[in-house]
């Protein structure tokens, strides 16, 4: 990652958290990453209806998915757009994003990431 690059993520959301699944989530938040590990989380937004979720996300120029559960097709949609996803976050977003801080920035190299569980 570029250090004057942030990374650009969203997180699927129900309220203030993490919804279980990605397939049925029509809002995210998104957090914007910078190289320090610092991370600025802005307002939810919703896909708008009818616009396929995948193409959407990278519009809004997403670089990954943090998420509880996704099914494969996705993965493989995310990945077609340039997306990387990881999953088994849960709970309040800010905290799942905490965790997922914690354990370290990913390598943005399209590959599917898997929290450890």
């Amino acid at each position: 990652m570029n250090p004057a690059t942030p990374l650009r993520i969203a997180i699927p959301c129900n309220a203030d958290r993490v919804h279980p699944r990605f397939d049925q989530a029509h809002c995210f938040c998104f957090g914007e990453i910078d190289a320090e590990g610092g991370c600025q989380l802005g307002p939810e937004q919703c896909c708008p209806r009818g616009e396929d979720v995948c193409r959407w996300l990278a519009t809004q120029g997403v670089q990954g998915v943090l998420c509880s559960g996704i099914q494969q097709h996705y993965q493989v949609r995310l990945r077609h757009q340039g997306i990387w996803s990881r999953w088994g976050a849960s709970g309040p977003i800010q905290q799942a994003l905490q965790d997922w801080l914690a354990e370290g920035l990913p390598r943005c190299s399209g590959q599917l990431h898997r929290q450890r569980q």
